[in-house]
């Protein structure tokens, strides 16, 4: 990585630790309600016009070891979560770990060093989609 991006990959960690990351649960509520609109008119369009897109869940759940193994991983000061899609054609998630430069860490699996750990290591993925799994009823 060049001295540049380096240093601004330093500063976005440093105010990535600054940030507080909430907001109240009623903007959180407008957020998710005008995703699910934008999802319903996608959703629609996808089986009207066989567009091939992934279809667009409600939500993905993580249980809790899995995101305690992200953050537990040595030098992770944050989580990156990147849009994916699974080989069903449906929208989620894969987390990775990140440390005080910017770059992802991985989990080690079955790797044994370093070198296996950043071509082959784990990262978070899986999460139970809503639908088919059912959405909670209180709230978002």
């Amino acid at each position: 990585m060049a001295k540049a991006s380096k240093t601004a990959a330093k500063n976005a960690m440093a105010e990535l630790k600054q940030q507080k990351h909430t907001i109240p649960k009623v903007d959180a509520e407008k957020m998710v309600k005008k995703y699910k609109q934008v999802r319903k008119k996608l959703n629609g369009l996808n089986e009207e016009q066989d567009l091939n897109l992934p279809a667009f869940p409600i939500s993905v759940t993580y249980n809790k070891d899995a995101i305690d193994g992200l953050i537990n991983l040595p030098g992770c000061v944050g989580v990156r979560i990147y849009p994916a899609v699974t080989k069903d054609n449906a929208l989620t998630f894969v987390l990775v770990g990140v440390d005080a430069e910017g770059e992802n860490i991985y989990g080690p699996g079955t790797a044994k060093n370093a070198k296996q750990i950043a071509s082959s290591g784990t990262v978070t993925d899986e999460g139970q989609m809503s639908p088919p799994y059912p959405a909670p009823t209180n709230g978002l």
